[in-house]
């Protein structure tokens, strides 16, 4: 790489992604043609206009980070400014082959009881019915009494934990910023839909980013992270949430550890945890093998589960649907 720092053209999702593999200090600026955007700061970084650019580009390496490469290629090309194109199939590395993974059904052979999962959409951007069935477990084989969730989408998962928890804590967008998402779907705006009206499921509406998480006065003894899913947003959430909790005796689940459909494991979720935690914490941090889940596992809980995944076994559940439900709004 060039000596010259890096100026990003293209502030949006991609120019995030491209910050974090290029690494911050290694960037000046970003740069974008959307007023809108010109003069605010980005992750720290600030955002400059075509015009800036223009003035101070042979100081800079300049990185095309936007779904419209065509039009920005041709409007550097027409002066004369050389660039590069961070293209998105680029993966945030993380060294996976240090990942443990967790045999997920031998966690469920083990369990002496039986689970329920009660309204279970299956709609688009919830999660799968190992994910559910796994927080159930560990709800009930460690008896976790205090749950908090961040990210809640319809409520699905916290309403499958409000049944073995006694107190649930929500931290959650409001609503309204899922009308696009439904509307996109030809749906009402379902969000939170299923944990209203659950007497011991709490809901603080808000961006966990500007949460300060240590005034909820709530001692969690199992924390699911399943909010916002960028880079930051993962470590924002994972470096408050180990701030709060007792590292001794709190279990810690993220979604997304995983992609859904290709069950290939998502990198940018696992370096933005392991970035967010101290050393002490890392050893103890797995991934489930069938399911989408990473976990933080107490050190005195480690015996009950296996690293084991022998090729000559295969797991198999056994499901019943009692009845469908027309929920409407």
């Amino acid at each position: 790489m060039s000596d010259k720092k890096i100026i990003l053209f293209g502030a949006s999702e991609l120019g995030k992604k491209a910050l974090i593999y290029f690494n911050k200090e290694n960037v000046a600026f970003f740069c974008d043609n959307d007023i809108n955007k010109i003069g605010i700061k980005i992750n720290d970084i600030e955002c400059i206009g075509f015009n800036k650019l223009l003035e101070i580009h042979k100081n800079y390496k300049i990185i095309i980070t936007s779904m419209y490469e065509k039009e920005i290629s041709e409007q550097l090309e027409k002066n004369n400014i050389n660039y590069g194109i961070y293209k998105e199939s680029i993966e945030i590395y993380y060294p996976i082959e240090d990942l443990l993974e967790i045999n997920l059904g031998h966690f469920f052979y083990k369990c002496d009881f039986n689970i329920k999962l009660d309204k279970l959409t299956f709609f688009q951007g919830g999660s799968t019915i190992l994910d559910y069935a796994f927080l159930q477990a560990i709800a009930k084989k460690f008896k976790r009494k205090k749950y908090l969730e961040i990210g809640s989408f319809m409520g699905e998962s916290i309403k499958c934990l409000s049944v073995v928890c006694d107190e649930c804590v929500s931290i959650s967008l409001e609503d309204q910023e899922l009308d696009q998402f439904f509307f996109s779907k030809h749906k009402s705006n379902f969000g939170s839909y299923f944990m209203n009206n659950i007497c011991n499921v709490k809901q603080i509406k808000g961006d966990s980013k500007k949460i300060n998480f240590k005034e909820i006065s709530f001692e969690p003894d199992f924390v699911f992270i399943d909010g916002d899913h960028s880079y930051e947003g993962v470590f924002n959430d994972t470096q408050k949430i180990f701030d709060l909790i007792d590292y001794n005796e709190t279990i810690v689940v993220w979604h997304d550890f995983r992609k859904a459909i290709t069950k290939e494991i998502r990198t940018e979720t696992v370096k933005a945890v392991f970035d967010a935690l101290d050393e002490k914490y890392k050893k103890n941090i797995f991934i489930c093998d069938n399911n989408l889940c990473g976990i933080y596992v107490p050190e005195k809980y480690l015996k009950y589960f296996s690293f084991n995944i022998n090729s000559n076994e295969m797991y198999s559940y056994e499901f019943e649907m009692h009845k469908v439900i027309k929920n409407l709004i």
